[in-house]
């Protein structure tokens, strides 16, 4: 490709502007001296880096809002303590670093992730503000989006480890309530009252400096407006800055009532905290585990007609299965030292401290029990399931089942939309009632370990809902859109300019299959529901139904893959086709060149 020349008009004006300085110059006392100097007519390379490089920069640093990082446990050092003596504090400066320093880069290359992050957390805040101010127990709280934005980034909390009393959660970590968390608290009449103002105090959120921001990508937009009007080129770095820009100006105004860079939160106490945060952590996915403890269990209540009130200071008590013998030793001791010492905590009563539950059996007086892997218990009191069920118990179990036993009767209201009836059962002349609670139900976490930044679709939709995928494949499009526009700009060779024709086409077409792959996930998944759920377990253990189920993954990869290729080259290429530009590219035009920018 030949060197490009400069534009004949281009150099009359920069000559005509050079002369008429010097034109303007006077000789006095030895000196040459001027009245008035213009503005430079032309810009250069480092100009050109610095000024993208600045916007592009802090559009995305200024933009994130991330939520409250996770609690550490450190020793020997004076504060805020648990139950073990050890310091609660926040993360330490290298971990809120590297957790910042990462979502900038996904900013930097991905913008339209943070995009819809903020959306997506911005849907979940409008939701929870709505429940709040529909719950009759909450109508004279003072709640606001701030105060839902807040709640979701993990600005109250629960520490599990209380002074004397056995512990219900293992490691007794600080537990931080999601928005449904928060939306129980609300129906149940236990929101904490916080003010707006407290939220507030706690943000370091800094309004000047975002509209100092905005003014500075705002100059980069109109200059680069004034360039097009004037068929001067732009340069591919300035079109992925402006890409970023408008993915910047949407998140600020989805952002905008979210506090920044909270770094302690609130915490949550009172009477009622063991009990509910005890059932709480039963209905979510605390743990390593991928199910939510109260899906592994059979909920056995009693439906005798004097139907007695749960007694969860009885002694506990084994239901076995049929044609089973006597209780554990271990049980039988417990049954034993809690007959004898209603004081006697589980801590002392049980010598070792841990047993075990096969399938078929129910411990009283919680009326838990396993909960076989086959869905024949729905009508058979023992399945034998392959491999066998047991439920290993120890004494946080148990201090957790008895403390959630006290919530469930507590508030039953709450509970109840989370379980379904399987049958009824007779045991030892007792007639009860099976509960199950299905994992299409549990599809809720009340409370964390940590609130990730990624959002995680909290009062929203789980399933047969395809606006979050179409809202996201609109941002891939438009940002793959955007670098479309630089189809016939010039570049150093015809490869670079035909390899940025396709990457920008394959993030725009990205868009639009993950949208179609989701549309078609989701009459698959009503295909399922109405004809084969049940069954297709069996059916994906077959050769065929395996590669039939991984085929989909594959592709997913394979796409995802070449997503991440194209990004990747779209940024590097806007920086590496500056080593060869036209000269015209270094034109600025007149009126552009007093506006104040940095």
């Amino acid at each position: 490709m030949s060197n490009p020349t400069l534009d004949p008009d281009v150099m009359s004006v920069i000559t005509a502007g050079s002369l008429s300085v010097w034109a303007d110059m006077a000789y006095n006392n030895g000196r040459n001296v001027t009245s008035w100097v213009p503005e430079p007519a032309t810009r250069g390379t480092f100009r050109l880096l610095i000024s993208c490089l600045a916007t592009l920069s802090l559009c995305v640093y200024s933009a994130l809002h991330l939520n409250v990082s996770p609690a550490l446990k450190r020793k020997g050092r004076s504060g805020l303590k648990d139950g073990d003596g050890q310091l609660l504090s926040q993360s330490s400066f290298s971990a809120t670093f590297s957790r910042k320093a990462t979502w900038v880069l996904i900013g930097m290359f991905a913008p339209e992730f943070v995009v819809y992050s903020a959306w997506s957390q911005w849907r979940t805040a409008r939701k929870l503000t709505a429940l709040v101010a529909s719950s009759p127990e909450a109508k004279d709280l003072e709640w606001s989006m701030t105060h839902s934005y807040f709640a979701l980034m993990g600005g109250f909390v629960v520490d599990t480890a209380d002074p004397g009393e056995d512990d219900y959660i293992a490691n007794s970590p600080r537990l931080y309530l999601t928005a449904n968390g928060m939306a129980a608290l609300a129906e149940i009449g236990l929101l904490p009252s916080v003010s707006r103002d407290f939220i507030l105090d706690k943000s370091k959120a800094d309004h000047f400096a975002k509209a100092l921001v905005l003014i500075q990508a705002g100059w980069l937009v109109i200059q680069s407006i004034a360039r097009a009007a004037d068929r001067l080129p732009i340069s591919q770095l300035e079109l992925n800055t402006i890409a970023h820009i408008a993915c910047a100006v949407f998140t600020y105004g989805l952002w905008w009532n979210k506090p920044l860079d909270v770094r302690q939160p609130v915490v949550l106490t009172g009477e009622w905290k063991r009990p509910l945060v005890a059932a709480m952590a039963m209905f979510s996915q605390t743990g390593r585990n991928s199910q939510p403890e109260m899906e592994a269990i059979l909920h056995y209540r009693d439906q005798s007609p004097a139907n007695p009130p749960v007694d969860l200071s009885a002694p506990l008590k084994l239901l076995r299965r049929r044609g089973q013998g006597k209780a554990s030793p271990e049980l039988q001791k417990l049954d034993i030292a809690a007959a004898n010492d209603s004081s006697t905590t589980l801590s002392d009563a049980i010598q070792p401290k841990k047993i075990t539950l096969h399938e078929g059996d129910v411990l009283l007086p919680f009326g838990f029990g396993p909960k076989p892997s086959s869905t024949r218990f729905r009508w058979e009191d023992i399945v034998y399931s392959q491999p066998p069920v047991r439920l290993n118990l120890d004494t946080t179990t148990l201090t957790r089942w008895s403390l959630a036993c006290q919530s469930l009767s507590d508030y039953p209201n709450l509970w109840a939309r989370y379980r379904s009836v399987a049958r009824a059962s007779e045991r030892n002349g007792t007639l009860y009632l099976v509960q199950e609670y299905p994992e299409s139900k549990l599809n809720v976490d009340f409370v964390r370990t940590s609130i990730p930044n990624w959002p995680n679709r909290d009062l929203l939709p789980h399933n047969q809902e395809c606006t979050p995928m179409l809202f996201f494949s609109l941002c891939v499009i438009f940002y793959g859109g955007i670098h479309m526009a630089a189809w016939n700009d010039y570049f150093p060779s015809n490869n670079e300019r035909l390899l940025w024709r396709i990457a920008a086409m394959y993030v725009a077409a990205s868009g639009i299959f993950w949208l179609a792959l989701r549309a078609l996930q989701v009459g698959l998944a009503g295909i399922h529901d109405k004809f084969v759920r049940g069954r297709v377990g069996s059916w994906a253990r077959t050769p065929l139904g395996a590669v039939l189920m991984m085929v989909p993954l594959y592709i997913i990869t394979a796409v995802g893959f070449g997503y991440v290729v194209a990004r990747v080259y779209l940024v590097a290429e806007a920086f590496i086709s500056l080593r060869d530009v036209p000269l015209e590219l270094y034109y600025t035009p007149a009126w552009s060149r007093y506006l104040v920018h940095f």
